[in-house]
């Protein structure tokens, strides 16, 4: 199932705030990541799978994050 970073949270019910506390970062930052402004680092989309239970290859990430994460 491909989902989005902001779809992916919702389906946990949670708010951006509770993303962002879940790992360890501001609202600001997930916000920036929701709107595609500050890609993800790949250590964070690791993070972020790890806690919602999504695989990697089911997120919808821009094409810069989809590099920088295949290269680590």
């Amino acid at each position: 199932m491909q989902v989005t970073i902001a779809g992916a949270r919702v389906s946990k019910g949670w708010s951006q705030d509770e993303l962002a506390q879940r790992m360890g970062v501001s609202r600001s930052t997930v916000v920036k990541w929701e709107s595609g402004k500050v890609p993800m680092k790949p250590a964070y989309v690791c993070m972020f799978c790890n806690i919602t239970g999504f695989d990697k290859d089911d997120l919808i990430l821009p094409e810069e994050y989809t590099k920088r994460v295949q290269k680590e």
